[in-house]
């Protein structure tokens, strides 16, 4: 195939490289056929990116949307444990819900069995001083021995007592208050520690039921031993729906379980018991508890003193 000079227009043999007439290079068919190929595949190249992006951006905008719905969803659950007294702050909400969290811990409940039988751990309503509270003949405390309530809270044992007998007036703040907005921020919270000792005791059974809905007031105590715990109740008065009638004869036996650093388990009277959280508040110191009751209903069980 003869070729021409893209220059002058001279004809030329095949194998000519530059024009004899006026020395112009002349172009190799090959080299063009060939940067054409490269040009059309760095053409496809440039056309294959924006489906790549387009690929991490839809990835990326997936995350975002179910990051969101992670949020609304935590948010929502947070929202209502605060609404139900369960939690005051959303890093207490956080340590409930983790497996290793706050309430990852279980109290297993135990039978203490009869109060005179020499293998289970008995409690004396009022204990004697232990041998590690005591000092010997030269004044200096037991060696090697601790009080493990000596750091446990600011507040005596014993200092807060009940102050007369109870109203139900005074425990209208659970259900107008705490119910409403949970745990004031500004309470200070109590250890397991502190508890034991005279308290006044308001229970709720039916709470939901206006109809059915029972109170129940009266007098409590909290004895702790090592590891057991126990809880007394005196009733004093019965309120059903418009009707008040004082209670003069005390239903209950004691109830019996354990305790811990998280919260106090009894049972007893077919009932089951646990109080978890306790704080005080303007110079009153508050206990909240839930009771399930032998027809599986639940209510709430609140002690406060002074």
């Amino acid at each position: 195939m003869a070729k021409y000079c893209p220059n002058c227009g001279a004809k030329m043999p095949d194998e000519a490289v530059f024009c004899k007439e006026c020395g112009t290079r002349l172009d190799d068919g090959n080299a063009f056929a060939k940067k054409s190929s490269e040009t059309s595949g760095e053409y496809r190249n440039r056309n294959a990116q924006p489906k790549k992006r387009s690929l991490i951006g839809g990835l990326f905008s997936f995350l975002i949307k179910l990051v969101l719905i992670a949020c609304l969803v935590l948010g929502g659950w947070f929202a209502f444990q605060k609404f139900s007294g369960k939690v005051d702050t959303f890093g207490e909400f956080i340590q409930n819900i983790l497996p290793f969290g706050k309430n990852s811990s279980h109290i297993t409940p135990v039978d203490f069995g009869p109060k005179d039988d020499p293998g289970t751990e008995t409690i004396d309503s009022d204990p004697a001083p232990k041998d590690d509270d005591r000092t010997d003949d030269s004044g200096k405390e037991d060696a090697g021995k601790e009080d493990p309530k000596q750091d446990e809270s600011d507040v005596p044992q014993g200092i807060l007592k009940p102050d007369g007998d109870p109203t139900f007036e005074e425990f209208d703040f659970y259900e107008n208050e705490i119910l409403v907005n949970g745990i004031p921020k500004k309470a200070s919270y109590l250890s397991t520690g502190t508890l034991d000792g005279e308290w006044k005791y308001c229970m709720i059974l039916h709470p939901e039921d206006e109809q059915q809905k029972t109170k129940e007031i009266g007098l409590a105590k909290l004895t702790f031993g090592k590891k057991a715990a126990r809880l007394d109740l005196t009733p004093q008065l019965f309120n059903y729906g418009y009707h008040v009638d004082p209670m003069t004869e005390n239903p209950y036996e004691s109830f019996r379980g354990e305790w811990d650093n998280e919260m106090i388990s009894v049972q007893g009277n077919g009932c089951t018991v646990t109080f978890a959280p306790y704080y005080s508040y303007k110079n009153k110191e508050y206990v909240l508890g839930a009771i399930v009751i032998p027809d599986g209903s639940f209510g709430s069980l609140i002690l406060m003193r002074p």
